[in-house]
């Protein structure tokens, strides 16, 4: 079932490279990239609690790429 799922995002993913090359869809592709980015950034927050703590300096870049969409 893992495969599966993974199978469908890479699908999806492929689907929204597509969009953008062609150049259709705007909102709706940037709407998808922003729910995408925005569900990466947001869910690793235990790392965002102890940021001194291994090698969670590199998450907090995440967030001015967020800010960007």
């Amino acid at each position: 079932m893992g495969k599966t799922i993974m199978l469908g995002i890479a699908i999806a993913k492929l689907v929204l490279i597509a969009l953008f090359l062609i150049g259709r869809f705007k909102k709706v592709r940037y709407l998808i990239a922003l729910i995408g980015h925005a569900v990466s950034t947001l869910t690793p927050y235990a790392i965002y609690l102890n940021p001194f703590r291994g090698p969670a300096l590199l998450f907090f870049v995440a967030w001015p790429m967020l800010t960007a969409y």
